[in-house]
Protein backbone atom coordinates (compact mmCIF):
# COMPACT_ATOMS: atom_id res chain seq x y z
CA UNK A 1 0.00 0.00 0.00
CA UNK A 2 1.49 3.34 -1.01
CA UNK A 3 0.44 6.88 0.99
CA UNK A 4 0.46 10.05 -0.14
CA UNK A 5 2.09 12.82 2.02
CA UNK A 6 -1.21 13.83 2.82
CA UNK A 7 -2.37 10.71 4.25
CA UNK A 8 0.84 10.43 5.96
CA UNK A 9 0.15 13.32 7.93
CA UNK A 10 -2.80 12.54 8.71
CA UNK A 11 -1.99 9.55 10.37
CA UNK A 12 0.39 10.87 12.00
CA UNK A 13 -1.22 13.98 13.25
CA UNK A 14 1.45 16.89 11.83
CA UNK A 15 1.73 18.48 8.41
CA UNK A 16 3.12 17.91 5.90
CA UNK A 17 5.85 20.50 6.20
CA UNK A 18 6.58 17.97 9.15
CA UNK A 19 7.47 15.12 7.14
CA UNK A 20 10.99 15.16 5.89
CA UNK A 21 12.29 12.36 2.83
CA UNK A 22 15.26 10.90 4.12
CA UNK A 23 17.85 9.04 1.72
CA UNK A 24 19.15 5.90 4.05
CA UNK A 25 22.24 5.74 1.81
CA UNK A 26 23.57 8.78 3.35
CA UNK A 27 24.48 9.12 7.01
CA UNK A 28 27.17 11.40 8.91
CA UNK A 29 30.48 10.91 7.72
CA UNK A 30 31.65 10.30 11.77
CA UNK A 31 29.34 6.96 11.70
CA UNK A 32 31.58 5.32 9.39
CA UNK A 33 34.45 3.25 11.35
CA UNK A 34 37.95 3.20 10.24
CA UNK A 35 39.26 1.32 7.34
CA UNK A 36 35.47 1.24 6.00
CA UNK A 37 34.99 2.95 2.48
CA UNK A 38 32.69 6.60 1.34
CA UNK A 39 32.06 8.07 -1.60
CA UNK A 40 32.82 11.66 -2.26
CA UNK A 41 32.20 13.53 -5.73
CA UNK A 42 32.46 10.16 -7.36
CA UNK A 43 35.50 8.57 -5.95
CA UNK A 44 35.91 5.96 -3.12
CA UNK A 45 37.78 7.93 -0.07
CA UNK A 46 39.23 4.95 2.83
CA UNK A 47 38.30 6.34 6.11
CA UNK A 48 41.12 6.61 8.48
CA UNK A 49 41.06 8.45 12.11
CA UNK A 50 38.15 10.35 13.56
CA UNK A 51 39.99 13.28 15.44
CA UNK A 52 38.55 14.86 18.70
CA UNK A 53 38.13 18.51 17.16
CA UNK A 54 35.09 16.76 15.21
CA UNK A 55 37.05 16.12 11.53
CA UNK A 56 37.88 12.92 9.91
CA UNK A 57 40.85 11.50 7.78
CA UNK A 58 40.80 10.07 4.47
CA UNK A 59 42.69 8.82 1.44
CA UNK A 60 41.64 7.92 -1.78
CA UNK A 61 41.44 3.82 -1.87
CA UNK A 62 42.63 4.18 -5.44
CA UNK A 63 44.93 6.33 -7.30
CA UNK A 64 43.77 9.82 -7.88
CA UNK A 65 46.17 10.15 -10.73
CA UNK A 66 48.34 7.42 -12.43
CA UNK A 67 51.73 8.05 -14.14
CA UNK A 68 52.63 11.53 -13.25
CA UNK A 69 55.81 12.65 -12.06
CA UNK A 70 56.37 14.09 -8.06
CA UNK A 71 58.84 16.83 -9.74
CA UNK A 72 61.33 17.11 -12.16
CA UNK A 73 64.23 18.35 -10.25
CA UNK A 74 63.33 18.23 -6.52
CA UNK A 75 62.15 15.87 -3.84
CA UNK A 76 60.62 18.75 -1.54
CA UNK A 77 56.93 18.41 -1.39
CA UNK A 78 56.54 22.32 -0.90
CA UNK A 79 57.76 23.21 -4.36
CA UNK A 80 56.69 20.29 -6.20
CA UNK A 81 54.67 20.06 -9.11
CA UNK A 82 52.56 17.25 -7.78
CA UNK A 83 51.57 19.47 -5.24
CA UNK A 84 50.49 22.36 -7.34
CA UNK A 85 48.40 19.92 -8.69
CA UNK A 86 46.16 18.32 -5.62
CA UNK A 87 45.33 21.94 -4.63
CA UNK A 88 44.66 23.38 -8.19
CA UNK A 89 42.66 20.52 -9.96
CA UNK A 90 41.31 18.13 -6.75
CA UNK A 91 40.68 20.86 -4.06
CA UNK A 92 38.60 23.26 -6.07
CA UNK A 93 36.75 19.95 -7.40
CA UNK A 94 35.81 18.58 -3.60
CA UNK A 95 35.39 22.23 -3.20
CA UNK A 96 32.10 21.88 -5.26
CA UNK A 97 31.30 18.84 -4.05
CA UNK A 98 30.97 19.16 -0.06
CA UNK A 99 31.93 23.20 0.54
CA UNK A 100 35.55 25.13 1.56
CA UNK A 101 33.31 24.88 5.05
CA UNK A 102 34.09 21.24 5.52
CA UNK A 103 38.11 20.91 3.84
CA UNK A 104 39.58 21.27 6.51
CA UNK A 105 43.27 22.76 6.20
CA UNK A 106 45.97 20.22 7.78
CA UNK A 107 50.33 20.58 8.51
CA UNK A 108 51.99 18.55 6.25
CA UNK A 109 55.16 17.53 8.27
CA UNK A 110 58.41 16.94 6.00
CA UNK A 111 60.61 15.37 7.90
CA UNK A 112 62.62 13.24 5.71
CA UNK A 113 62.47 9.57 6.51
CA UNK A 114 66.05 9.62 8.06
CA UNK A 115 64.65 12.25 10.33
CA UNK A 116 66.25 15.71 8.72
CA UNK A 117 63.81 18.93 9.15
CA UNK A 118 65.49 20.95 5.99
CA UNK A 119 61.99 20.80 4.60
CA UNK A 120 60.19 21.97 7.19
CA UNK A 121 56.57 21.85 7.08
CA UNK A 122 53.39 23.51 4.85
CA UNK A 123 49.80 23.73 4.92
CA UNK A 124 47.24 22.18 2.70
CA UNK A 125 43.58 20.89 2.23
CA UNK A 126 44.46 18.38 0.20
CA UNK A 127 48.20 17.05 0.04
CA UNK A 128 50.05 13.14 -0.36
CA UNK A 129 50.14 11.05 2.40
CA UNK A 130 53.35 11.50 4.49
CA UNK A 131 55.48 8.19 5.82
CA UNK A 132 54.79 8.75 9.61
CA UNK A 133 50.97 8.83 8.20
CA UNK A 134 51.36 5.44 6.60
CA UNK A 135 53.31 3.84 8.78
CA UNK A 136 50.88 4.85 11.65
CA UNK A 137 48.24 3.46 9.32
CA UNK A 138 49.75 0.70 7.80
CA UNK A 139 47.17 -2.08 8.65
CA UNK A 140 44.15 -0.02 6.84
CA UNK A 141 46.48 0.78 3.93
CA UNK A 142 47.39 -3.43 3.66
CA UNK A 143 43.25 -3.68 3.48
CA UNK A 144 43.33 -1.57 0.34
CA UNK A 145 46.64 -2.61 -1.32
CA UNK A 146 44.79 -4.55 -4.06
CA UNK A 147 43.50 -1.56 -5.42
CA UNK A 148 46.54 -0.05 -6.75
CA UNK A 149 49.19 -1.74 -9.21
CA UNK A 150 51.73 0.75 -8.97
CA UNK A 151 54.17 2.86 -6.51
CA UNK A 152 52.39 5.67 -5.14
CA UNK A 153 54.32 8.66 -4.01
CA UNK A 154 54.71 9.96 -0.35
CA UNK A 155 54.95 13.79 0.88
CA UNK A 156 58.13 12.61 2.38
CA UNK A 157 61.78 12.75 0.90
CA UNK A 158 63.58 10.01 1.57
CA UNK A 159 66.54 12.13 2.25
CA UNK A 160 68.19 15.67 1.24
CA UNK A 161 70.94 16.65 -1.19
CA UNK A 162 73.30 17.53 1.63
CA UNK A 163 73.20 13.88 2.10
CA UNK A 164 73.49 12.73 -1.63
CA UNK A 165 69.20 12.18 -1.97
CA UNK A 166 68.19 15.12 -3.55
CA UNK A 167 65.77 13.87 -6.01
CA UNK A 168 64.42 9.89 -3.91
CA UNK A 169 61.03 10.54 -2.67
CA UNK A 170 59.47 7.82 -0.43
CA UNK A 171 57.07 5.64 -1.96
CA UNK A 172 54.14 3.27 -0.57
CA UNK A 173 55.07 -0.14 -2.93
CA UNK A 174 51.52 -2.48 -3.49
CA UNK A 175 52.61 -4.56 -1.58
CA UNK A 176 52.67 -1.81 1.68
CA UNK A 177 56.33 -1.82 1.74
CA UNK A 178 57.95 1.63 1.76
CA UNK A 179 60.55 2.15 -0.92
CA UNK A 180 62.59 5.20 -2.49
CA UNK A 181 62.08 6.35 -6.02
CA UNK A 182 63.04 9.33 -8.22
CA UNK A 183 60.70 12.35 -8.17
CA UNK A 184 61.13 12.38 -12.16
CA UNK A 185 59.70 8.50 -12.26
CA UNK A 186 56.20 8.76 -13.23
CA UNK A 187 53.79 6.97 -10.48
CA UNK A 188 50.68 7.12 -8.66
CA UNK A 189 49.07 9.48 -6.01
CA UNK A 190 46.63 9.01 -3.80
CA UNK A 191 45.18 11.67 -2.10
CA UNK A 192 45.42 12.87 1.41
CA UNK A 193 42.67 15.02 3.27
CA UNK A 194 40.56 15.66 6.21
CA UNK A 195 37.02 16.54 6.23
CA UNK A 196 34.12 17.75 8.91
CA UNK A 197 33.02 14.74 10.17
CA UNK A 198 29.27 16.21 10.15
CA UNK A 199 28.88 15.93 6.38
CA UNK A 200 26.62 13.42 4.76
CA UNK A 201 28.19 10.83 2.78
CA UNK A 202 27.31 7.45 1.40
CA UNK A 203 29.45 4.07 1.14
CA UNK A 204 27.88 3.39 -2.58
Amino acid sequence: MKLTLKEIAKKFDCSVEDIAIVDEKFKPLGEYNRGETVMIGGREWIVFNHLPDGTTQLVTKEFWLKNVKFDENSNDYSKSAIRDRLNTELYPELVSTVGKENIIKHTVDLTTLDGRKNFGCCEDFVSLPTFDFVRANIDVFDKYKDYVDDWGFLATAFSTEDTGYKYNVCCLLPNGCIGGNYCDCSKGVRAFCIFKSSILVSCE
